[in-house]
């Protein structure tokens, strides 16, 4: 790789790396360059650049510590989106197969909606037949028992209903068994 290439590389992996990612790695490079200054004398190799003979092989292994980490942390990244992408891919499954149910279940919803129509139509028709016979069907004698609904043997007489005093001998059966 080309040192401008290097340097760029460096400069883009410092810029996406968190802050927090090189401190311990900042202070052996301190510790270290300080170490090459005290051995080697002042750091200018009289270019005017401020990078003495010794420190250009300090600063590429320094590029190249950090960039051995930022495709650390790349891979990482990579591996998490992977991670991220199976997940989202389980999840647009886990919805299809609800949407599945949804669907299913308004079927079923609008098939009981027309189911209970047409039993209120049926209800509706069997209350009015219901209706026309009780008006048939009326206490003609007074007694509180009407003659079909309630089995009043005589719905002319008042005195003869289901539960009446049977007066034995009389000829009537007031009580409605069957027998006088």
């Amino acid at each position: 790789m080309s040192k401008r290439l290097v340097v760029l590389a460096v400069g883009l992996a410092l810029a996406l790396v968190p802050a927090g990612a090189f401190a311990g790695k900042k202070k052996q490079a301190a510790a270290a360059a300080a170490a090459t200054t005290t051995a080697q004398g002042p750091q200018n190799n009289g270019n005017g650049n401020g990078i003495g003979a010794g420190g250009v092989p300090a600063l590429r292994d320094r590029l190249e510590e950090r960039l051995t980490l930022l495709e650390a942390h790349v891979a990482q990244l990579a591996a998490a989106l992977q991670a991220l992408a199976n997940q989202v891919t389980a999840l647009t499954g886990q919805v299809q197969a609800l949407s599945g149910q949804v669907q299913a279940l308004a079927g079923q919803v609008a098939a009981l909606q027309t189911t209970s129509a047409q039993q209120g139509a049926r209800i509706a028709g069997l209350e009015t037949q219901v209706a026309d016979l009780e008006a048939l069907d009326t206490d003609d004698d007074g007694d509180g028992v009407a003659e079909h609904a309630f089995e009043d043997c005589d719905d002319a007489e008042i005195h003869v209903f289901p539960g009446a005093i049977e007066i034995p001998g009389n000829g009537v059966d007031e009580d409605c068994n069957g027998a006088d």
